[in-house]
């Protein structure tokens, strides 16, 4: 059974997660590691955060709704809350508020895109592109200029298109993986993450014939149904939530 990566075993990780072949029933079973080895009011924030965004529109953003989101979405992992000084909250809030709906205008065509989806290829070079605009999004403190940063940027990428965004932190992924921050570094990472999942979706088919995508539904419903079995209500997270679960566990 995977266990959650420990400082002992982190300088392990890039050579276990990436750049080896990983079958459906592993991928699955690292991605429940991560649920049984995290709290699980962690688990159901998650939930309850894309619960609501799934019923979410632009109409609903509001500066309301962006302290809402962080506060209970980006703060509450990995202790990002002190990477936004309090006296800078309200600037970042009204960055973010501001920049939200041009960017899901100009960056609509990634609403509804799957990594596996035949137009991945086409449009995947807005994804370096809205990662770069979030990540350098400005705001000040003590007079001088800070800026989103990149796991950040992941985050608030992957609620606004969480079909196509993984998330990713410097300490489980960039460090111990050799990423750096940069966009062209962020879309190599989104490459690497689509390597595995070709992987995985490819044993599927093995396994139960079908498409890419229909594999990748099927996947998620799987995952759905072992969080049932944990006792968490029967929530479907996308693909890309479990591609970034898998960096913290190993077999």
């Amino acid at each position: 059974m995977p266990k959650l990566v420990t400082k002992r075993a982190i300088n392990l990780k890039s050579t276990l997660i990436e750049g080896t072949l990983m079958d459906y029933k592993t991928f699955l079973n690292r991605a429940k590691a991560y649920h049984e080895n995290t709290d699980k009011e962690d688990t159901e924030l998650y939930f309850e955060v894309f619960k609501r965004r799934n019923s979410w529109n632009v109409t609903a953003w509001d500066m309301d709704y962006v302290q809402w989101l962080f506060k209970t979405y980006l703060f509450q992992w990995g202790g990002m809350a002190r990477a936004f000084p309090v006296l800078a909250r309200d600037e970042v809030y009204g960055s973010v508020f501001k920049e939200t709906p041009p960017m899901l205008r100009e960056y609509a065509a990634l609403q509804n895109l799957e990594l596996l989806s035949s137009r991945f290829v086409d449009l995947s070079h807005m994804i370096p592109l809205a990662y770069k605009r979030l990540c350098e999004l400005r705001f000040s403190y003590k007079n001088k200029s800070r800026r989103i940063g990149p796991t950040a940027a992941s985050k608030l990428l992957h609620f606004l298109f969480p079909k196509v965004f993984v998330i990713w932190d410097n300490r489980f992924v960039r460090i111990p993986q050799n990423y750096n921050e940069t966009p062209d570094e962020y879309f190599r990472y989104t490459n690497d993450k689509l390597g595995v999942l070709r992987e995985v979706v490819e044993s599927f088919v093995k396994d139960d014939a079908g498409s890419e995508l229909g594999a990748t539904y099927a996947i998620e419903a799987l995952h759905a149904d072992d969080l049932s079995k944990m006792g968490f209500e029967r929530f479907r997270e996308p693909i890309t939530k479990l591609l970034d679960e898998i960096n913290y566990s190993i077999e």
